[in-house]
């Protein structure tokens, strides 16, 4: 899973509470949203968002976006920290806001999650919780988490070793990234899925046969 660039270009002049979500076990997006005062909803990229957004900050419009239940607005603040954008990197943070984004359902989050779980990149390595997040966003159709998946699969990270499922998995991530470039992130983003993916189908295929390196397909 690659992160994004992020499309922001903030004046973090607005000062910004980091999100308290602790773990898996943590009370979901849904139900903490429930218990805020409705006028905490702010869409991503609404015109009351924008109004906001001018007024406040985007941080701070991120974050009243986050809490209202918008898990964009937390993938967005995930990645501001992670890559430094207007704020010092801090990988911690910015993980702390994609478990509150996965929380309120949002792929992107999830995705991002198993790459960083299984890395132990701003959380502790954990390859069984790295798995779990990837699996949420595959089970959602995301190309990135099918990928994802399949790579624990085949490495048995977070789970038994199993290449037929790994190799399964690849070829639905090559027909949904062929199939859809955009929602791969464009053209380039998507050719390099490609390529991972079909290296990836050519190291699983040379598992299976002992080591020698075969067809992908």
């Amino acid at each position: 899973w690659k992160a994004r660039q992020v499309r922001r270009c903030i004046d973090c002049t607005t000062a910004d509470k980091p999100v308290t979500a602790k773990s898996k076990d943590e009370e979901s997006c849904k139900g903490a949203a429930a218990a805020k005062a409705v006028d905490t909803k702010l869409p991503l990229d609404s015109k009351v968002f924008k109004a906001y957004e001018r007024k406040h900050g985007t941080m701070a419009a991120l974050q009243r976006s986050g809490e209202g239940g918008d898990g964009k607005a937390y993938a967005e603040l995930g990645y501001i920290y992670a890559h430094g954008n207007g704020v010092a990197r801090d990988q911690e943070t910015a993980c702390k806001y994609w478990i509150a984004g996965a929380a309120c359902g949002d792929v992107e989050c999830m995705g991002t999650l198993g790459a960083r779980y299984c890395s132990g990149r701003g959380v502790p390595l954990d390859a069984a919780e790295g798995f779990r997040y990837y699996k949420m966003a595959a089970d959602q159709g995301c190309a990135g988490g099918i990928y994802g998946t399949a790579i624990c699969y085949e490495n048995g990270e977070g789970v038994d070793v199993d290449l037929d499922e790994a190799q399964r998995l690849q070829k639905i991530a090559f027909d949904k990234v062929h199939a859809d470039p955009a929602g791969a992130g464009g053209k380039a983003r998507a050719a390099k899925y490609k390529e991972d993916i079909i290296n990836a189908l050519a190291r699983i295929d040379s598992k299976k046969k002992g080591g020698r390196m075969g067809g992908a397909f």
